[in-house]
């Protein structure tokens, strides 16, 4: 059975979007995406860790990024990258505070300074 997960934010094509009348709601494949961002709260940090991880991974979604103030390293922002055979080849951790540069096609810098701890 599969699952349907719903993001934090995803960014996709906007040949996707562009001739979608305002009321359709439809899915997106997580394959159609080419970044998708998990903001973790409590009830949720284990899910977004661990099976979406994998079920972007296994996608492939090209950019992962866990936003997860519960870490128990302190409140981290994960980048996972370059999927590859269901894993992500990729994957660097940052604190809070430190800025978290984003690969192309982004190619821009997520500042977290004023995240929430």
């Amino acid at each position: 059975m599969d699952k349907l997960y719903v993001p934090d934010l995803v960014v996709v094509s906007s040949r996707l979007v562009e001739d979608v009348e305002g009321e359709v709601s439809d899915p997106v494949d997580a394959a159609e995406a080419a970044l998708v961002v998990e903001i973790t709260s409590k009830n949720n940090a284990d899910d977004d860790r661990k099976k979406k991880l994998w079920a972007y991974a296994h996608a492939p979604v090209p950019v992962y990024l866990l936003i997860d103030r519960f870490d128990g390293h302190g409140p981290t922002v994960t980048l996972f990258t370059e999927p590859r055979s269901g894993a992500y080849g990729s994957a660097a951790r940052f604190a809070f505070g430190e800025p978290v540069k984003l690969p192309a096609p982004f190619s821009l810098t997520l500042e977290t300074a004023a995240f929430p701890r």
